[in-house]
């Protein structure tokens, strides 16, 4: 039997599952919309400004979501893996 392949192969699998689950939870979550183009002398107003501050916000902050919560727990997952692997190898003869 091969573990090596089929551990591999079952992180694959859970990887793909993962980001597809990731890839749904932003989409719910995703900011609707920008605010409303403000008109040409609604342009600086304080309230326009912390309009438009907090949608990039919230567009950054899902951003982030995407890269950290996808990527960085099958990144963890795989190097886990490999440093197991290493680690039984080491009391084989």
């Amino acid at each position: 039997m091969k573990w090596g392949r089929g551990l591999f192969r079952l992180w694959f699998v859970a990887t793909a599952a993962w980001l597809l689950f990731i890839g749904w939870v932003a989409y719910e979550t995703w900011p609707v919309s920008p605010p409303a183009a403000p008109t040409p002398w609604q342009h600086y107003s304080a309230e326009n400004l912390a309009r438009l501050a907090a949608h990039d916000r919230s567009v950054r902050s899902a951003l982030h979501f995407l890269a950290f919560g996808g990527l960085l727990p099958p990144a963890i997952a795989l190097l886990l893996g490999v440093a197991g692997r290493w680690i039984v190898r080491g009391f084989s003869k």
